[in-house]
Order: structure tokens, then sequence, then C-alpha cells
């Protein structure tokens, strides 16, 4: 509960499905402990499992996979400062583990590989992170927007993601104060505070204010794979450890001889727990597809053909698309694409585009439309290579009905819903 639902998980769950779907770490956590400490298992049997978790991680997302790696490998550094009379006795079984999952995971990620760095929509640039998203460090005891906490109010803060909170870390400190001769709780501890450094990015951020005071991430945050990752997610994997140490109260707790510490403890942890609580209803929006896209009249529109569909910067729009079948193509999608001038949000920046998601906010529809704009929004569905418009149903409709009926020169189909254009021809005059 406490890693599924903390304020990593709230603040990612708004849109980043692959940043959620986060159940490699925990299960490398538990192969890790396998291979590490345990060694009960065949090592051909674990390696295999670890080739293949590794390999769904890869075609789920990549970046979570480089990331584990990064904090995974800083786990056995500490598992073994902490135990070093343990290292060569151990190493042998935990290395052939290594060895039969990379093998493992080499073969099964052969092919996807080599189409993404050899084939011919490999990415031409890269979006370099850097210190666009960090932990500040004011973020991990004031609450933020995203958790909409009903017991502190709003606030407004980019690093959402990072909030600890004054009662857990007092909870986290006596937590391990108190089970210090177990080794499980030192070694959370410290890769719990690792990961927590390393997302607060290569330079120390405090109330909002960049100091000049360096950090370990600056080590390698101009490095290959490592400048495209975002510090700050690395406090999926404080969490992690956070989870970890609430486990263990919770069962020291429980093992308490008298029932008056028992129900002291868990209350404790409860308290503790409360400024994580969102405030409800959690905000989400009404999955509604209209009939168009569920049939009645999307046949209208060519097989494989391009289609612009709005409201634009609006994952509905993918939704519809997906329910047609993906009988059309659009030049639109909440996706970062590569380019020569570097990443591109959603539909290429055109003054189209500009025009159609200042109707969507404002809703204002033209009276109007000068002979020059409307050449040069033609131009752009030209470019697009647009031979239909779907207004869908969202705020600013009307206007974006009215902003194309003025472009096009003519009158929509009203049908299941939305408003179509057939037959675009951009560059002709229209009517």
């Amino acid at each position: 509960l406490v890693y599924g639902f903390s304020p990593y998980m709230l603040t990612q769950s708004y849109g980043h499905a692959n940043l959620t779907l986060a159940v490699f770490p925990p299960l490398l956590l538990l192969l890790g402990d396998e291979a590490l400490v345990r060694q009960r298992l065949p090592r051909w049997l674990l390696g295999g499992l670890l080739g293949v978790l590794v390999s769904v991680q890869l075609m789920t997302g990549e970046e979570m996979l480089f990331t584990t790696a990064i904090v995974a490998a800083a786990g056995v550094v500490i598992l073994a400062a902490l135990h070093p009379g343990e290292v060569r006795r151990r190493a042998p079984y935990g290395l052939a583990v290594l060895a039969a999952g990379a093998a493992v995971a080499l073969v099964l990620c052969a092919y996807p590989l080599a189409v993404q760095f050899l084939g011919p929509r490999r990415p031409g640039s890269i979006l370099p992170a850097r210190e666009t998203y960090i932990a500040d460090l004011r973020a991990f005891v004031t609450p933020a927007l995203s958790e909409r906490l009903p017991f502190f109010g709003r606030f407004v803060l980019p690093d959402s993601e990072a909030y600890v909170g004054v009662p857990l870390l007092v909870l986290l400190g006596v937590t391990v104060v108190a089970l210090r001769r177990r080794p499980v709780a030192v070694f959370a501890a410290l890769l719990g505070l690792v990961a927590a450094v390393l997302a607060m990015g290569p330079r120390l951020h405090v109330d909002g204010h960049r100091t000049g005071i360096p950090l370990p991430w600056r080590l390698v945050d101009h490095l290959p794979l490592f400048e495209t990752v975002v510090s700050l997610r690395l406090m999926l994997y404080a969490y992690l450890m956070i989870a970890l140490i609430v486990g263990l109260a919770v069962a020291a707790v429980l093992q308490a001889p008298a029932v008056t510490r028992r129900v002291a403890g868990i209350t404790a942890v409860a308290l503790a727990l409360v400024p994580w609580f969102p405030a409800t209803p959690f905000p989400s929006t009404a999955a509604v597809v209209p009939a168009f896209f569920r049939g009645e009249g999307v046949d209208r529109v060519p097989e494989g053909s391009a289609a612009l569909v709005t409201p634009i910067l609006d994952l509905r729009t993918e939704l519809w698309q997906a329910q047609a079948g993906m009988r059309y193509r659009m030049p639109q999608g909440g996706v970062f694409t590569p380019g020569p001038s570097g990443p591109q949000f959603d539909m290429p920046a055109t003054a189209l585009g500009t025009a159609l998601f200042g109707l969507q906010t404002a809703g204002a529809p033209p009276a109007a439309m000068p002979s020059e704009e409307r050449a040069l929004y033609l131009r752009d569905l030209a470019a697009m290579g647009v031979g239909s418009v779907v207004v869908g149903p969202a705020p600013g409709s009307a206007a974006e009905a009215r902003f194309f009926t003025l472009l096009l020169g003519r009158e929509p189909e009203s049908v299941g819903g939305v408003s179509l254009w057939r037959g675009v021809t951009p560059g002709a005059p229209a009517g």
C-alpha cells in the first residue's frame, strides 16, 4: 500500500501508465534477495526468471529498467559494504545468476533492440532531462498540489512525487534506530537515502532556488543514457525502501507482547501515513466515446487516410481512434516525436495547431477569417496530409466547428455526435 499509493504513484497516474506499472522494482528486490542473500534456488532457474523479468520490463518501459539497474547496483555496493566477509562466499552464486539472466534477456530482447537502434524509425534526437524535474529539498516535508491533501490545504510545487512528510520521517527514524541490529532495516535506510539524494539531481535545490552545491548525480548526468533520465523519478525506489521500513515497523509492533503497545504502535503508523491520503474524489475524466467512433459514421472516413480530430492535445482523441479500430491515422497524439530540431510533443508546431488550441481554451468562435490566415492554415493541413476533419464533443467544439466552416468554405456533416468534413483538399479554393 505504501509503495503502490505513494505520492510518486498518485502524481504519475495522471498520464504516465508506463511509470505507474512499476511491478519490476519490487520483483527484482525479491530476486536480488534470493540471489545475494538466501541462495536456495538453482542458479539457472533464478537466472531465467531474472532474464524474463528484464525482458518484460524492456517492452514496458526502458527508463524504469535503466533506473532500476542504477539503484540495484547501488544496493549491491551497500550490501557488500555492510557484509564484506560474505562477498567472496556469495559472489559466485550471484554472478552465475546474473550471467544466466543476461543470456536469457539477450535472446529475448535482441530483435526489439535491433529495431530500436538499427531500424528505419530510430530516433535522431533525444529528450535531455538534466534539471527539468528534480526533488527540491523542501518537497520532502511540504505536501504538493498533486496530493490534494485534505489536512494541509493546497500547495503548488512541481516536484510533488518527492513528498514524505515530517510524521513519516519521524516514524522511519524511530524504526531504523529501534531495529538497527536487523541488517534489512539498515540496508533499506541506506538505499532509500541514496535514491532520494539521486532524485535531487545534479545540484541541490532549496525552496525553488538552485544552489551551487553539487550532488552525486552531477557525475553521470552528462553520460549517454543517463542524460535522458528524469532524476526525480528515482524517488520511486526511495518509496520502495520506505515501504519496506514501514512493513518492518508493523511487523515489530504486531509482535509486541502487550496489547496496549500493539494498539499504540499501529496508531502511530496510521497517523504517520495520514498526510499521504489523497482528497476524494480522485480526479478523473469520463471516457465517453461518441457514437461516430463506435460505428455510426466512421466508415465515411477512408480507411488508412489521415484525419485531424479535435480536441487536439487531448488523450480522448486517441481513445476514440482506438475505438474506431485504428481505421484512420492522426497527425497528433500524446507522444514525444524525435526530430532534427529536437523532440516535439503532440502535433507539429503549426499556425493551425496554435489556433485550434486557442479555440479550445478561449472558446470564442471567429467571426471571419482573413485570406492570408486561411491560406496558411490550408498549407498546414496539406503538409499533414489531412483528408478528413472531425470535431468531437469537447469544450470549444462549437468554436472549432465555426473555424473549420470558414476555413473549408462549407458546413459539416453532423453524424454520430461529431462534425465531419470529408474530401478535404488543402490548397485548393473551397466551396
